[in-house]
């Protein structure tokens, strides 16, 4: 849903991504609650098993704080529906299950018998990359909800938040997520794991000095997405390799996700910075559009 809604609004607005009231909180909650996913993945594996209700609990409260934002106008956007409309009571619904959800979540942390887990197998299980990948998705979520909260705290007061806060602030969060994407596909090298990171890292000062972009940091992006993705395509191309269509779509589906979203943040990366792909569509809309009119 959010790939094709990037589509469509490069169409509109010539771009994939505007820091709007309703679009961040629907990416906050979207991933809080991918962080959620992760964590159950793990739960049905006996592991983190208060983590997880904790995930639960909290993405279900960011989807309704996400709904009062939108519903109830109270920070100013372009897509904001239903202002000025008795949203009183959705708040205090919100106010109410949440209280009631985190005072289960604290129920549950007192009561709580830790099972003892098995003996970790290393820097880079899966259960560590795991956690590492729940605490980058759930501080981007924290940033986003801070982000919109001090907004509509301070709305009243008249002020408000820049939305360079949210870019500034998710830039190393998310470079972050996208090197632990990538540094997780080699968990199945076993002992070799180092080759894969060291030739991954490899493509940080290839980037650097061959500079396709003329920012830096877009140099950097680039050289992390590539790695993210290359490992993405070496795991998809192993997974394929096992036998059985179940088995191998069970398999590859988790990295075909991996790779989908470097892809997109490659596509929002080369909207920012590179002008020739802009040239490119615009090409493409005008044959388009000749290929109609002939018909």
């Amino acid at each position: 849903g959010i790939a094709a809604g990037d589509m469509w609004s490069y169409e509109v607005w010539e771009g994939y991504w505007i820091w709007d009231p309703a679009f961040t909180s629907i990416l906050m909650t979207w991933l809080l609650f991918t962080a959620y996913l992760h964590g159950a993945s793990m739960y049905r594996r006996g592991k983190m098993a208060l983590l997880t209700p904790v995930l639960a609990v909290n993405s279900f409260i960011f989807a309704l704080y996400s709904t009062y934002i939108i519903r109830s106008g109270s920070i100013q956007s372009a897509h904001v529906f239903g202002e000025g409309a008795q949203t009183m009571p959705l708040l205090i619904t919100v106010i109410i299950i949440s209280a009631l959800s985190e005072g289960l979540v604290l129920y549950r942390y007192f009561t709580w018998k830790q099972v003892k887990e098995e003996k970790r197998t290393g820097i880079l299980s899966t259960r560590n990359t795991f956690y590492a990948t729940i605490i980058i998705l759930a501080a981007l979520s924290f940033i986003l909800f801070w982000g919109l909260t001090s907004s509509m705290l301070l709305q009243s007061f008249g002020k408000s938040v820049s939305f360079d806060l949210y870019g500034t602030w998710s830039y190393p969060f998310t470079l972050a997520l996208i090197a632990v994407l990538g540094i997780c596909m080699f968990e199945s090298l076993g002992k070799h794991w180092v080759k894969g990171i060291v030739l991954g890292a490899a493509l940080i000062p290839v980037f650097i000095l061959a500079g396709p972009f003329p920012d830096r940091y877009a140099n950097l992006s680039a050289s992390i997405i590539a790695f993210a993705g290359v490992s993405s395509v070496y795991q998809i191309y192993k997974s394929s390799c096992v036998n059985g269509i179940i088995n191998k779509l069970r398999s590859c589906g988790p990295h075909i996700v991996h790779l989908g979203i470097a892809v997109m943040l490659l596509g929002i990366l080369m909207s920012a910075f590179a002008t020739s792909q802009t040239v490119l569509f615009m090409k493409f809309k005008i044959r388009r559009f000749d290929g109609e009119n002939s018909r």
